[in-house]
């Protein structure tokens, strides 16, 4: 049983052999030790959050301005179609 609920279940002949030449090597698999060619962080990237950081509660307000006149704008447009 695992924690998230799952089961395996093996089915094996009565007449099964087992060695360790042909057992399964329990890790990760090779091809995870390769290291991957990651960029670093560009300028352009530090920037940006620099001005995320120093500018997000005003984002954030600015896009909740513009979703509250949307909304308004939307409901006042049905309404006249009614």
């Amino acid at each position: 049983m695992f924690a998230g609920g799952g089961l395996i279940v093996k089915m094996l002949k009565r007449t099964a052999q087992f060695d360790s030449k042909s057992s399964t090597v329990a890790g990760p698999p090779a091809a995870q030790g390769v290291k991957l060619d990651v960029p670093k962080k560009t300028k352009l990237f530090l920037d940006q959050t620099v001005r995320e950081r120093e500018s997000g509660s005003g984002t954030v307000l600015v896009f909740a301005l513009w979703y509250v006149y949307s909304v308004a704008r939307n409901f006042i447009v049905s309404a006249k179609q009614t």
